[in-house]
């Protein structure tokens, strides 16, 4: 069974294009289970928000994004942020 963490940086390269999309992309359609820390769901759409006056996205686009970060966010099994999983998840990031 592959399980793949996203961080909300990765969530927003599957409902944005932008350099890795495609990377992001082929973790989702490539695994069985994905996590992530409840914190990706205001991260998520934190970032949609600012994409707006940064340009980066349109208002019809920006509620785009968010139709298909709610549909992401549906099929993603999110993991409480304790101590322990803090700890490992930055023993993992090097």
């Amino acid at each position: 069974m592959a399980i793949v963490y996203l961080d909300s940086s990765a969530f927003v390269k599957l409902v944005v294009e932008e350099e890795g999309s495609d990377l992001a992309a082929a973790l989702w359609d490539g695994c069985d289970a994905a996590v992530s820390t409840r914190l990706a769901y205001p991260e998520v759409r934190a970032a949609l928000a600012a994409a707006v006056p940064a340009h980066r996205l349109d208002p019809d686009a920006r509620r785009q994004a968010e139709v298909a970060w709610e549909e992401f966010w549906s099929a993603t099994r999110a993991v409480e942020l304790t101590e322990t999983i803090t700890a490992h998840a930055g023993q993992l990031a090097g």
